[in-house]
């Protein structure tokens, strides 16, 4: 009893780390999707992300040229990768670490382990990306979701019921990792946990020039 409460104080601990910002930041923003997803581009075709995507394709979950999901990895854990195609055209993408619900990934055998996973996850995303652009903690069980002071957060995670979202973008792309778990009596553990990635679409006026590259001092 004694080493799991010092193990959750550990992961608190980490956590109220990670979400004050202590974490190494990335020089500059990546102007591909992301480190995480190398070699894929948006606007890529289906037979282009089938190329370069590392895993096997989930036939009963993609659905021809608009939704494609294959069982891959992320990190050093077992992922279902979904890419999602608007013409052919590669726009977002979703990479699913934990659901109850998805037969294809291993099942969480606690909140202990939920909470290590996004603690190494938010840490791999900081390195590349840099301190999130914003951060929420909410309470799953209230149904208006509203972010939670600091001094709310402990509390929540001991108790099993929270969500936490992190927001990146780069030059291209907007990035989001959403983790909730939540352990009733009744109805036992629910627990969703993903990372988006989403095009951001920029409308350019062809008859104003671009402007200047900013000066970039290090």
């Amino acid at each position: 009893m004694i080493e799991s409460r010092t193990l959750k104080l550990i992961i608190i601990t980490a956590l109220l780390l990670l979400l004050q910002g202590f974490s190494p930041a990335a020089d500059q923003p990546n102007p591909l999707i992301s480190p995480d997803l190398p070699h894929i581009k948006w606007g890529m075709s289906p037979n282009q992300v089938d190329h370069y995507t590392n895993g096997n394709i989930l036939p009963d979950r993609s659905y021809d040229n608009y939704y494609k999901a294959y069982l891959s990895q992320y990190i050093n854990y077992p992922s279902e990768k979904i890419y999602r195609f608007e013409e052919s055209r590669l726009y977002s993408v979703s990479v699913v670490l934990h659901n109850m619900y998805i037969d294809n990934l291993p099942q969480l055998s606690s909140a202990h382990e939920f909470l290590q996973t996004y603690l190494i996850v938010n840490q791999q995303l900081r390195q590349h990306l840099g301190k999130p652009i914003n951060i929420r903690i909410t309470q799953v069980s209230k149904k208006e979701r509203n972010n939670q002071p600091e001094s709310e957060i402990s509390r929540l995670i001991l108790n099993k019921d929270f969500a936490m979202i992190a927001e990146w973008e780069n030059q291209n792309s907007s990035i989001v990792l959403y983790a909730y778990y939540y352990d009733s009596s009744e109805s036992g553990a629910d627990y969703d946990f993903y990372i988006t990635y989403h095009q951001k679409i920029k409308e350019i006026d062809e008859d104003i020039p671009p402007p200047p590259l900013p000066l970039i001092f290090h």
